[in-house]
């Protein structure tokens, strides 16, 4: 019902009045002619109904945190001399504690024939799923007297765009421990395949191939003597993270933006230690606790991009303690290094974290910081420093980047 609707029926009842009171011929004929508009109205809005084709609700995959995300809809007018007017309303944010549910408005007048492009551009402020929570178009025809509404979302399901972290080079902390692991990744060991280093030279053994026997030493000491060569140690970065940031505890908007800018700030830092662990041909893997296949493992190991949108699709404050993934990953190889992140810290992850330490070769721990420590924390900050742990103190931006 509109509003030039609502005027058509208070107009109706005054004409209808004056001609029964009056009786003019003039007022019977606008009657009359005030109902053959309503009534081609009608008509005409059943007709547009027919008429127009909304085609499948479409979106970006997926973008980068800061970036606008993209929902399109094409409509066709399929009207040959009728045109319509057509004005969109998309609502968004209602899964976002951080924000008030927000409105996009679109409107465009068709005409007959044609085909348009309506865009909805949403800032993805987080890293997480960017969704439309309801869209609704409304028809009207050259009257505008009628108009009929119609939800578009009901037959989209899941249509989302994934948020990214950022992959950042700027991080003073970030850089420190990644020298630290290359340092360390100048442990070397022997191998029996060929390289372009010899290490040392002895004497032949039943069962070494004969490609590594070193010919001219060999002829010249009248002995067979072998070559051994040596490459880099092969460590296996193993990344766990405790995500708690307190969204899932905040009841005021203040309080879970700062929560989300928190997870943004991990999110980018891992997201950070990845891409350098990749770029320098390091072995790693992810923990989630999410079951994939071997070749899932070995194409996301090719591939930053695949470990952020693993990252950017973790529900908020879902993941276990550091206490939790600690226990359940004790296979760890001595030979291996472990990254841990978290926002919190206790005791008993403290002791965990000073435990797996004395097992593997390497644990390097990015602690971001609360505003204020308690006696707890403190404790337990100190007991990692007293350990082989390597210490990583964030102090996240909470007014956001």
């Amino acid at each position: 019902m509109t509003v030039l609707f609502v005027f058509c029926l208070f107009l109706l009842f005054i004409l209808v009045v004056g001609a029964s009171y009056w009786q003019y011929d003039a007022f019977t004929v606008l009657i009359i002619t005030l109902l053959i508009v309503l009534v081609t109205s009608l008509i005409e809005i059943f007709y547009l109904k027919k008429k127009i084709h909304f085609d499948r609700l479409t979106a970006n995959r997926e973008i980068m945190r800061g970036e606008k995300g993209v929902f399109s809809i094409d409509v066709s007018l399929l009207s040959r001399w009728l045109p319509a007017s057509i004005r969109f309303t998309a609502r968004y944010g209602k899964s976002d504690k951080s924000v008030d549910e927000e409105s996009l408005y679109l409107a465009h007048d068709l005409r007959p024939a044609e085909i348009a492009e309506f865009i909805f551009s949403v800032t993805g402020r987080h890293c997480g799923h960017l969704m439309l929570d309801d869209l609704t178009a409304e028809v009207k025809g050259m009257l505008g007297i009628f108009k009929y509404k119609t939800k578009l979302l009901d037959l989209q399901e899941n249509l989302e765009i994934l948020v990214l972290p950022k992959v950042q080079d700027t991080q003073k902390e970030s850089v420190l421990a990644f020298r630290h692991i290359v340092d360390n990744e100048k442990q070397r060991r022997r191998v029996h395949e060929r390289s372009d280093e010899i290490d040392t030279m002895r004497n032949y053994r039943v069962g070494d191939e004969l490609r590594s026997i070193h010919w001219p030493i060999s002829s010249r000491m009248g002995i067979l003597v072998t070559k051994e060569y040596e490459s880099p140690v092969s460590i296996r970065t193993h990344l766990l993270l405790d995500d708690f940031t307190g969204y899932s505890l905040s009841t005021t908007r203040e309080a879970a933006e700062a929560a989300l800018q928190l997870r943004d700030t991990m999110l980018d830092a891992i997201a950070s230690e990845i891409d350098k662990l990749l770029l320098s041909d390091m072995a790693l893997e992810l923990h989630l606790g999410i079951q994939q296949t071997a070749r899932e493992r070995q194409n996301i190991a090719r591939e930053s991009l695949h470990y952020r949108r693993l990252l950017a699709s973790i529900e908020a404050d879902s993941l276990p303690t550091l206490v939790g993934s600690i226990g359940a990953h004790r296979q760890f190889n001595a030979d291996d290094r472990c990254m841990l992140f978290a926002t919190r810290l206790s005791e008993a992850s403290a002791a965990a974290i000073v435990q797996l330490a004395r097992e593997i070769a390497e644990v390097i721990f990015y602690y971001f910081e609360p505003a204020e420590i308690t006696r707890e924390e403190d404790f337990a900050l100190w007991m990692i420093k007293q350990s082989p742990v390597t210490l990583i103190r964030m102090t996240p931006d909470r007014k956001g980047s």
